[in-house]
């Protein structure tokens, strides 16, 4: 039987594994964004519209800003998009 003080230390340590496991995938949305960003930089020379990749751009960021509402699914979906939208624009 645990006492209190190994329960408070049990719920502490989860806490933290989420807390590491939220600021790992806000880092891999950020190498992803800065991966979308170096082809959006060449797409803008060649006149291309990225209005959809500027929104998100900013969406994505935003999110890593305001993790109050912290939800691994969502940053997993996020970065899932950000490569889809970087090999989309890499066709065009």
């Amino acid at each position: 039987m645990r006492t209190d003080v190994q329960r408070r230390r049990l719920h502490q340590n989860r806490g933290l594994r989420q807390d590491l496991r939220g600021a790992s995938l806000q880092d891999l949305l950020i190498y992803g964004l800065k991966g979308l960003s170096l082809v959006a930089v060449e797409a803008r020379k060649h006149k291309l519209d990225l209005t959809e990749i500027n929104r998100f751009t900013l969406q994505a960021t935003f999110s890593t800003l305001t993790n109050v509402d912290f939800d691994p699914a969502r940053f997993v979906e996020l970065i899932g998009r950000c490569a889809a939208l970087r090999e989309d624009l890499k066709k065009r």
